[in-house]
């Protein structure tokens, strides 16, 4: 059997060991050496190294983001518009509406101000959620996510048409 050099620590196994005498390495698991040849007795010359040419990479269009990018992004978004958020975001939105509503009746003018942005921006951000949800949501039965971005839809419009955004629209009598 040929000469066996140790894996794992270099020491040359007898043949007739089983193991390494160092390190106690199996010599199934060893390397094979091969056996020593004698030496040359002129010395290899050594090879001038030839400089490799650099190739240039090609520049990628700016269109396209980096898969990095994309998975990034693709993770925003389903952190986003998980189940729980989404929850979370219309309960905070029927909240804001009923604070809306709550300083309109008890405030007067200033509270009427104030519930003329507060509650259909509520209602805008709820159907926003709902909407992206519907869209960006994979966990969620397709009819759901259906019936969210219509009924998302719905909402935003609603929340929009109720801003008042000082715009007049002259009427004609």
């Amino acid at each position: 059997m040929p000469a066996v050099k140790c894996k794992n620590c270099g020491t040359m196994i007898p043949e007739d060991a089983a193991f390494c005498p160092e390190c106690g390495e199996s010599k199934t698991t060893a390397q094979k050496q091969a056996q020593p040849q004698p030496e040359t007795t002129q010395p290899a010359q050594p090879q001038p190294v030839q400089p490799q040419p650099v190739q240039p990479q090609p520049v990628q269009p700016m269109a396209k983001p980096r898969p990095s990018t994309q998975a990034s992004m693709s993770s925003l978004a389903s952190t986003v518009f998980s189940k729980y958020m989404i929850m979370l975001g219309v309960c905070i939105g029927i909240l804001l509406v009923w604070i809306g509503v709550i300083l309109r009746n008890f405030a007067g003018s200033t509270g009427s101000n104030i519930n003329g942005i507060l509650s259909p921006t509520a209602f805008a951000g709820i159907g926003l959620l709902v909407f992206g949800g519907g869209f960006l949501n994979k966990d969620f039965d397709k009819y759901v996510r259906m019936g969210m971005v219509i009924i998302g839809g719905f909402i935003i419009v609603f929340g929009i048409a109720g801003m008042n955004l000082g715009i007049n629209i002259p009427t004609f009598q």
